[in-house]
């Protein structure tokens, strides 16, 4: 058989096969085994600015590869340009194919074309980029070992999805399309309505277009064939947008765009396929839980007091709560529970001091929490004090989620410690960003990965949350590059705000609070410490003793060295800059722009083939896509469990009593009646 290219097809064997329901002539034992194949991609990527130009560079791929990037088998296309470091500008195209569940009874097929463009503004200079990917692919499966004729059930589960941005500064200056079809034995089971062409939407809206978990079953007579493909484009621009004064909103003004067309389609010959991981946690929704970095704005020892100093930063606080007191209150999780009197300092509490930030060097006693991450599950019970021989494969949690869909903050400052001033009120990051600003709701960051690669591409990025959005109490923004600027330090993602029974967290090498900066402790309240280690960061993770590791989340993951879609349990993890006042390298010569990962077997590597700009502070995981922006999201899913109903109501208007940034649903700035006719609209109309 001949594809439309003319070339043989991909043919997958499946050799008997077990547990047909009655009726069916079936052998036992089949396996997909892997044939021939046909795969085409090109990605093309182009960028210019005032400093020069990289591009057009245009790469093809064809045929599929095994053991690749960790799948078993797999093929991509990858362009991209960049001209930097001053006035970045950089376009990417990117396909690919990836295949898993060879010798086994359930294959698994993700399939993805994505162009990404970013233009990072620091000078009055023009600049374009362009990012444009094309994908043909027909894999062919043919099943053998049982009586030719013999009629056949295969069951399928299949997700697709379109990411589409563009953020037109004035007019219609950046496009973007998206095309793009599951065919499945010849038929688009998508019906087209995920393509996105320029101009079907509004400008500078982001918009995440899905079917999931389309499930069903079809007969074949054996030995069949049964074939499964794509073919998609997606492209995505961004050009100068003739207004330099869009410049005038500061170091680190960005302009970006991200087309991006995604299929997973999972077969089986057994039964139906199970989800990758159990069904989403059932409950009142979800909360963010987070800390403060010591030196903040509104934490105890702000040295400029302008009297909103109310956080502990070795507490973990609940978003969108209500403005704590003066003098500030404990969090969800307070500190005095795992560090000794006398250590947990600064605390809101009579007679407690503040960390002497700016005097000159730290002082002691004091404790700031750097990482966190509330469980259902005692690990202290399943990981041992050394380091694993294999992966702890998947158990029941309702509290550990797969990395696909991750949340981040970055530093607020630089790398010194805060007793000479390096804090977030006097320092900027590295890259002299300021997050929190209004404008770009980047003091939380989502970050929709690339399931299929290891290790893995950042498919979706998008601002979460400004400052004011994280908590009132860090109003007001830090938007004119002063000092009312606070810094996420622990980031956490749970169904109900300190509800879990066990908590994990570590410490900041700058305010350990008598505790090794580079391990993760679970609170216990018997021990006399009130803390045990749970994850030796030497032994465990394969860390530099004095190594500072920052905030990290248990996640399942596959493991890119093991065949198979199998999910073990892993720690993603970040490790702090190099402070130059101390002898030790606080990054164990680590990246602290990368986020790492580690199956706790006494070795870690990258959970991303690309650090990002900054260096890394809080990391959370979720089960789904948190952008209030899009439609896959509603934006008033308030509680964030999915549905639309009276508790988002009741929560909305709460905000809007608060004039809370959150409930400004028409995007004007302003809380006002407008904003409760939005509400209405969607209400009514297209969130569910």
């Amino acid at each position: 058989m001949k594809s439309r290219t003319g070339r043989a097809l991909m043919l997958l064997v499946v050799a008997g096969a077990s547990g047909w329901p009655a009726g069916h002539a079936a052998a036992q034992g089949g396996v997909w085994k892997l044939g021939s194949d046909v795969f085409d991609a090109s990605a093309t990527s182009f960028a210019t600015n005032c400093i020069g130009t990289a591009g057009p560079f245009t790469v093809s791929a064809s045929g599929m590869v095994a053991g690749f990037f960790g799948n078993d088998y797999g093929q991509q296309a990858f362009s991209h340009s960049a001209v930097f470091p001053e006035c970045t500008t950089a376009g990417t195209g990117f396909g690919y194919v990836v295949l898993n569940g060879v010798g086994t009874s359930v294959v698994t097929i993700e399939m993805e074309c994505k162009g990404h463009t970013f233009h990072e503004c620091c000078a009055f200079c023009a600049y374009a980029a362009d990012g444009v990917a094309d994908l043909t692919a027909d894999l062919g499966l043919l099943i053998d070992g049982v009586p030719a004729g013999a009629v056949q059930t295969v069951y399928y589960t299949w997700s697709a999805f379109s990411f589409h941005i563009r953020e037109h500064e004035a007019g219609a200056e950046d496009p973007a399309n998206i095309r793009g079809a599951l065919l499945l034995n010849g038929v688009d089971v998508t019906g087209g309505v995920l393509n996105v062409a320029e101009g079907t939407t509004p400008p500078n809206i982001s918009l995440l277009q899905a079917l999931r978990d389309q499930t069903g079953s079809f007969d074949v007579p054996a030995p069949g064939p049964v074939s499964v493909g794509t073919n998609c484009h997606a492209d995505s621009h961004v050009m100068d947008p003739g207004e330099p004064l869009n410049c005038f909103s500061g170091p680190g003004w960005r302009d970006n765009g991200t087309a991006s067309y995604f299929i997973r389609i999972t077969l089986s010959l057994d039964a139906p396929p199970p989800p990758p991981l159990p069904p989403p946690p059932t409950g009142p929704g979800m909360e963010v839980e987070f800390s403060l970095d010591i030196g903040s704005d509104a934490e105890l020892s702000d040295p400029a007091a302008t009297g909103n100093e109310v956080f502990d930063p070795g507490d973990m606080y609940v978003w969108l709560g209500p403005p704590l007191p003066p003098g500030g209150l404990n969090g969800v999780r307070d500190d005095a529970t795992v560090v000794a009197p006398g250590q947990h300092h600064p605390d809101p509490a009579p007679g407690t001091l503040p960390a002497p930030a700016c005097s000159g060097a730290p002082g002691v006693g004091f404790f700031d929490l750097d990482g966190s991450d509330s469980l259902d599950t005692d690990l202290t019970l399943i990981i041992p004090r050394g380091a694993l021989a294999d992966p702890i494969p998947y158990f029941a949690s309702q509290t550990i989620f797969g990395d696909d869909f991750l949340f981040l903050s970055f530093d607020d400052d630089g790398p010194g410690n805060y007793g000479v001033c390096d804090i977030p009120t006097s320092t900027p990051a590295t890259s002299v960003h300021w997050y929190g600003r209004t404008g770009v709701r980047d003091e939380v960051m989502g970050v929709d990965t690339v399931t299929a690669m290891a290790p893995r591409l950042v498919r979706y990025a998008y601002p979460f949350l400004s400052e004011a959005e994280l908590h009132i109490s860090l109003a007001p923004n830090p938007d004119l590059l002063d000092p009312e600027d606070d810094d996420c330090d622990a980031l956490d993602i749970v169904q109900a705000a300190g509800q879990n029974p066990f908590w994990y967290f570590s410490a900041d090498h700058e305010a350990a609070g008598g505790m090794n900066p580079g391990h993760i402790y679970m609170a216990a309240p018997a021990t006399p410490s009130g803390r045990v280690v749970a994850v030796n960061g030497v032994t465990h993770l394969g860390l530099r003793d004095g190594t500072d590791l920052r905030d990290f989340e248990f996640v399942w993951k596959k493991d890119p060295g093991r065949p198979g879609t199998q999910l073990y349990l892993a720690v993603l993890f970040a490790v702090a800059p190099d402070d130059p006042a101390t002898p030790l390298d606080e990054s164990g010569g680590l990246d602290p722009r990368m986020v790492y990962a580690s199956f706790m077997t006494g070795v870690s590597f990258p959970e991303f083939q690309m650090p990002f700009a900054d260096p890394v502070d809080g990391i959370a995981a979720w089960w789904r896509n948190l952008d209030s922006r899009l439609p896959g999201a509603c934006p008033i899913d308030y509680t964030g469990d999915g549905q639309v109903d009276f508790a988002d109501y009741l929560e909305f208007l709460n905000l809007y009593n608060a004039q809370d940034p959150r409930a400004d649903l028409n995007g004007d700035g302003l809380v006002d009646f407008l904003d409760y006719l939005q509400f209405l609209n969607y209400y009514a109309g297209p969130c569910p």
